[in-house]
């Protein structure tokens, strides 16, 4: 799941001094007299506070910027330097920066994350990186793009199995068609075997009958002499 880029919930925003705002569970003398007991005088738990802030963006950009001192990662370029190069243009220097990619009146580097957010990356430093402007520019297109790459792949990956699984179901029904004309077929050579069997055998029976009465006939003359 995706890391948001915002500040994180305090799930336990109202809880009572004494109980952590982080984790919800009471917050206890470690040394003293008054060992054990709950000390009211505390709102966090310390290694609560450095999960906050590991996973607070603003603290995260703090953390980079003190490390890496504006330089960055891609070009090496010092932005610090190239502020105050800038800065001393006067009139004109805000064209002067949109000219070379930065924006006037904002930072000339961007906290960047190595593994996009949308992509399951996090605020741990290993996975942060600081890019001056028009590098963080670039890099930022070109994952969006790659993002576009893969919706679209994925799209065509599903009209091809979509596109199989139709082809699937119509041999089905086709099939399933063609076994029922199989079967309506054979269950017509059936009747009319039976239908022709039936007249050959009432045919046999007349024939039958039409010897017994000749034979009777002549049973009938035999006796009368």
């Amino acid at each position: 799941m995706a890391t948001s880029h915002r500040r994180p919930e305090i799930r336990f925003s109202d809880a009572p001094w004494g109980v952590c705002r982080w984790c919800g569970e009471e917050i206890l003398v470690e040394s003293g007299d008054k060992q054990g007991n709950v000390n009211r005088r505390r709102r966090w738990h310390q290694p609560c506070v450095d999960l906050y802030n590991a996973s607070d963006p603003q603290e995260a950009r703090r953390r980079i910027r003190k490390r890496d001192r504006g330089r960055c990662a891609a070009c090496g370029i010092d932005t610090n330097k190239v502020r105050r190069e800038l800065r001393k243009i006067g009139r004109g220097r805000h064209r002067a920066m949109r000219e070379r990619g930065y924006k006037p009146r904002k930072s000339f580097w961007e906290l960047d994350h190595i593994v996009p957010l949308i992509d399951g990356g996090s605020h741990a430093d290993e996975n942060l990186q600081s890019l001056c402007t028009p590098c963080h520019t670039a890099k930022t297109a070109d994952e969006a793009r790659a993002r576009a790459a893969r919706r679209s792949a994925a799209a065509e990956s599903d009209q091809v199995v979509s596109h199989a699984a139709r082809n699937k179901a119509t041999s089905d029904v086709k099939r399933n068609l063609t076994d029922e004309a199989t079967r309506k077929t054979k269950r017509a050579k059936m009747k009319a075997t039976k239908a022709k069997t039936e007249l050959s055998f009432d045919e046999l029976m007349k024939a039958a009958e039409a010897v017994n009465a000749k034979a009777a006939r002549a049973l009938s003359e035999f006796a009368s002499r």
